[in-house]
């Protein structure tokens, strides 16, 4: 079974363009960790890790601007896989 989720591509999709006609998906929010080596740990692992590295980066931010950050890259580096819907 294929997993579909729905990826935001900046402000109102504005890297939409070079997205598709560069074939990739970038998702940043301008950290700059290489989560490759928490890529597998459990998924409740890999979401403290995140969190842990946004709460960093930006110490002022609230808890549920961490939890809809982690939301936004916790598909694209956990769950998808080639062959995958993305919309």
């Amino acid at each position: 079974m294929n997993f579909t989720t729905r990826i935001y591509l900046g402000a109102n999709h504005i890297h939409f363009n070079q997205c598709r006609e560069e074939n990739f998906i970038g998702v940043g929010f301008n950290i700059d960790t290489d989560l490759g080596p928490h890529l597998e740990k459990s998924s409740e692992e890999l979401d403290a890790v995140i969190i842990n590295i946004l709460q960093q980066k930006y110490p002022k931010k609230d808890s549920k601007s961490y939890s809809r950050a982690k939301s936004n890259i916790l598909p694209v580096v956990k769950k998808l896989q080639i062959g995958d819907f993305i919309i």
